[in-house]
């Protein structure tokens, strides 16, 4: 879909996140191989900023920056096919609720 010189830049209050790739175990126990599951149909609700549009998060005053691990509502967004392996999902800023972040150790 995109040439090696292209890429994607959200509009408005747009955000691009690469999903985190998740086993999908069913009830029964069945584990659900990735290229069939679906990440939006089994709830894979984490994964990676990777790009901002240029009016996203204005209450948040830059707390959600590239590369940070978020939590987004279950159903929320686009899924963008790019012909590779990563799966990309266009949101709305405010169906990003949380930022992962690391728990300092203690000494």
């Amino acid at each position: 879909m995109l040439e090696d010189n292209e890429y994607i830049q959200p509009l408005g209050r747009r955000v691009l996140i690469k999903v985190k790739a998740e086993k999908t175990v069913t009830e029964s126990g069945l584990e659900v191989p990735e290229d069939v599951a679906d990440a939006r149909t089994y709830g894979s609700i984490r994964g990676t900023v990777v790009c901002i549009g240029s009016n996203a998060f204005p209450d948040e005053q830059g707390q959600v920056k590239l590369g940070d691990e978020v939590i987004f509502i279950h159903y929320a967004g686009q899924l963008i096919s790019l012909e590779r392996e990563d799966r990309i999902i266009q949101v709305n800023d405010q169906d990003v609720t949380a930022i992962i972040k690391k728990r300092e150790k203690k000494q």
